[in-house]
């Protein structure tokens, strides 16, 4: 995770196993995606623990840009990639008022960060997407996989399952709310479905985003 306080990266471990021989690698671009920083560090962590893994240089930052983005990816010692995280930061941080009377409660925010450059981001356009049904034991699941071939970043693109019967969207804990994809990544979000059942409705994958065009894909 990134920490907004020092600009440092860490690596939390909520198993009870340690985290032996991993990697991480931190990048730092601005607005108009040039890279600031790159750098991969060594890490262990204990079970149940939480280790540093080095922080963005001040220097990254300057000049400064309307918005940075950081992407962070844990790997094994394979390289199998374990956690992807990715953040969008303002030039312009929150100022608090530390001297209001409630500030034990609650502190009040003088001025707040400014992310308003995120609606100018330029269109990333149409993302190639797979998709593919999986049924073994009576356990069904779909999955799909969006690949960024253009050279924008795609911003909080969303997968929905949408039943063309009624339109309603149909509720599923995919593995993925929101990803956002650096121009030539990919990623593969599949999800278990509650009932076989599902895949004998009329159903279409919804492909949404802060950036892309919509997709509507049917499945059956």
């Amino acid at each position: 995770m990134y920490s907004y306080d020092d600009r440092s990266v860490e690596v939390i471990n909520s198993t009870y196993q340690p985290g032996l021989n991993l990697s991480v690698t931190a990048k730092l671009f601005d607005a108009q995606l040039h890279e600031r920083f790159n750098v991969t560090v060594p890490v262990d962590v204990a079970a149940d623990g939480v280790a540093k893994a080095g922080a963005f240089p001040e220097r990254a930052f300057d000049p400064a840009s309307p918005v940075y983005f950081v992407d962070l990816v844990l790997k094994d010692q394979f390289g199998k990639i374990l956690s992807t995280n990715f953040y969008w930061l303002s030039s312009k941080k929150n100022v608090y008022d530390w001297s209001a009377a409630d500030n034990d409660a609650f502190t009040p925010v003088k001025s707040y960060e400014d992310l308003t450059a995120l609606s100018s981001l330029p269109s990333a356009g149409k993302l190639d997407v797979t998709h593919g049904t999986e049924e073994s034991g009576g356990v069904a699941r779909i999955f799909v996989e969006l690949k960024n071939q253009g050279t924008r970043l795609a911003f909080q693109v969303h997968i929905a399952l949408g039943d063309r019967a009624t339109g309603a969207e149909i509720p599923l804990p995919w593995r993925a709310n929101y990803v956002s994809l650096l121009p030539g990544e990919s990623t593969e979000i599949g999800v278990v479905l509650p009932s076989d059942e599902i895949l004998n409705r009329s159903t279409e994958i919804r492909i949404t985003g802060w950036n892309i065009d919509q997709q509507t894909i049917v499945v059956r």
